[in-house]
């Protein structure tokens, strides 16, 4: 005997294959608070020996999102702040807390992003975040890919190109969710100041390398929102100083991994 299952039932348990428009939804004073964990782990080599392996640095803190206007079009400025961030290593450093301002449309485009008096090279700790929880721009079903650009999480280097896939949809008690796999690579080229530990004059070293992303999103269909993040970050990044040779012919080459994630405060 044939059953009916309601279409409403369907819909809820996410059935394979149906289409979704995946959107934010954004309300006038709006405030999303996420429970955030970061690692980074460090080691260094320098002609192909390891040289130093730092502690595991790690911390936890939370991640603020407020809607300041919504617009007509839909997208709305919005605020974003990482407070409370203590990461445990050393003594355990308290990080500043930094608030950025910026527009993100439904499909979560973003427009340029502002901190004021920052000088960071990073535009905020959110940054890679928000670059993986960008939509696409119709509408998907299990299995579908896209790809877009999206400014980098680092001032000054341009655009990064993303590739994403809808990994699964699902359907639970607070609604559907979709889970969205995310690549993306970004350049580093930086310089920075060197500790000055005996008293002497600092120097500048220089830095580049790549960072390679790769991000899991659970994302809200019915809420708009996402609901948690995993976010992995890859670099290596040739380190030598400014204005004269490496003592050892070469640069040297730090091996970084950082870790992040996000959870949805109930």
């Amino acid at each position: 005997m044939a059953v009916a299952v309601p279409t409403a039932a369907l819909v809820l348990l996410g059935v394979p294959g149906a289409s979704v428009l995946l959107r934010y939804h954004f309300a006038p004073n709006q405030e999303l608070r996420y429970h955030l964990r970061l690692s980074m782990e460090t080691r260094m080599e320098a002609e192909g020996k390891l040289q130093l392996v730092a502690p595991a640095n790690t911390g936890e803190g939370t991640w603020v999102l407020r809607v300041l206007h919504v617009r007509k079009d839909g997208s709305a400025v919005l605020s974003s702040s990482v407070t409370g961030l203590r990461m445990r290593m050393g003594a355990g450093a308290v990080a500043e807390p930094e608030t950025t301002t910026f527009a993100l449309s439904p499909s979560g485009r973003l427009d340029p992003m502002r901190t004021p008096g920052s000088k960071r090279t990073f535009r905020d700790l959110a940054a890679i975040a928000r670059i993986s929880t960008a939509l696409p721009l119709g509408k998907v079903h299990a299995g579908s890919t896209w790809s877009f650009l999206m400014p980098s999480p680092v001032w000054g280097e341009g655009t990064v190109r993303v590739e994403g896939k809808v990994a699964r949809i699902f359907g639970q008690p607070g609604g559907r969710v979709a889970v969205l796999q995310q690549r993306f690579q970004f350049p580093i080229r930086l310089v920075l100041p060197a500790s000055n530990d005996n008293g002497a004059h600092p120097e500048q070293w220089n830095a580049q390398g790549t960072f390679t992303v790769v991000s899991l999103t659970k994302f809200g269909i019915d809420k708009g929102i996402p609901v948690a993040t995993e976010v992995t970050a890859r670099g290596i990044v040739a380190v030598s100083p400014v204005d004269r040779t490496h003592e050892n012919g070469g640069a040297s080459r730090l091996h970084i991994l950082v870790r992040a994630s996000t959870g949805l405060q109930r």
